[in-house]
């Protein structure tokens, strides 16, 4: 691989990066959400739907960072 293509990879971890972040803000928001509802409203199904919520951003933020480690081993 060239260096133009290793500096475009690099741009795209970039941008991965700068995702992640704000979907990190979005993910504590939702977990504030939750952890500012009552207690009986946390078992219930709005409170079941945040956690889910929060579950599945965690889930993404896992994948993104697998996507970045394999463009990082594409760029060696």
């Amino acid at each position: 691989m060239n260096n133009q293509r290793r500096n475009d990879l690099r741009g795209v971890i970039d941008s991965l990066e700068s995702a992640k972040q704000d979907l990190i803000a979005v993910r504590d928001e939702e977990q504030d959400a939750f952890d500012n509802l009552p207690d009986s409203l946390q078992y219930s199904s709005k409170g079941d739907a945040l956690q889910d919520n929060v579950s599945a951003m965690d889930d993404i933020e896992s994948a993104i960072d697998d996507v970045i480690s394999q463009i990082e081993e594409l760029c060696q």
